[in-house]
């Protein structure tokens, strides 16, 4: 599905895409899950892959219960942007995905996810230690409430004009992509 889009840092898609999409996400969300294997696939097949949309995935903490595992494992795919495959990373854990509150997410698993997505793996793990993660979850995280993304859960969206002013997605599908491709459309 991802095979050949440009992956930079969160970003998926052409920079220069006319309307870029927010996806804020918890990857220990089941609902962020279905969004990303059910409506997702349509809007990258059909939008991100014709050079129309760019999707920016942003770390919003709600379904992971352990703050220090939350910073893990976001920052594991933030490490995996690094190289040009967080979204390789986000979709394979997604897929992958265990049931909440079992704090599944630990080194090994990460690791898991990083080998299977294709990273150097002794790079990932210096950027990974290195990262200034943190600070980009807390940026996402201002960004989400400073919009007032409905009850501040995930998954939540904010569509635009890349570069201008976003506003966001309600009333949407888990599984279709109805909303968003009639969102996607009248703002090209």
């Amino acid at each position: 599905m991802l095979a050949g889009i440009p992956q930079r840092g969160a970003a998926l898609g052409d920079p220069k895409a006319p309307v870029t999409l927010q996806f804020f996400g918890d990857l220990q969300c089941v609902d962020s899950r279905w969004v990303m294997l059910g409506a997702l696939p349509f809007l990258i097949r059909h939008w991100v892959r014709g050079g129309d949309l760019r999707i920016v995935y942003r770390s919003t903490e709600t379904d992971t219960h352990d703050a220090p595992e939350f910073r893990e494992q976001q920052g594991a795919a933030m490490a995996a942007g690094r190289q040009g495959k967080m979204w390789t990373f986000v979709d394979l854990f997604y897929r992958e995905q265990q049931p909440e509150f079992t704090h599944y997410a630990d080194d090994a698993y990460l690791e898991g996810i990083a080998e299977q997505t294709g990273v150097d793996m002794r790079h990932w793990a210096r950027d990974r230690e290195t990262g200034d993660w943190p600070r980009l979850i807390e940026s996402d995280e201002a960004l989400a409430w400073s919009k007032e993304l409905p009850g501040r859960s995930t998954p939540s969206f904010l569509i635009g004009p890349t570069g201008g002013e976003a506003r966001p997605v309600g009333h949407f599908s888990l599984n279709e992509a109805k909303v968003f491709d009639e969102a996607i459309r009248a703002l090209l």
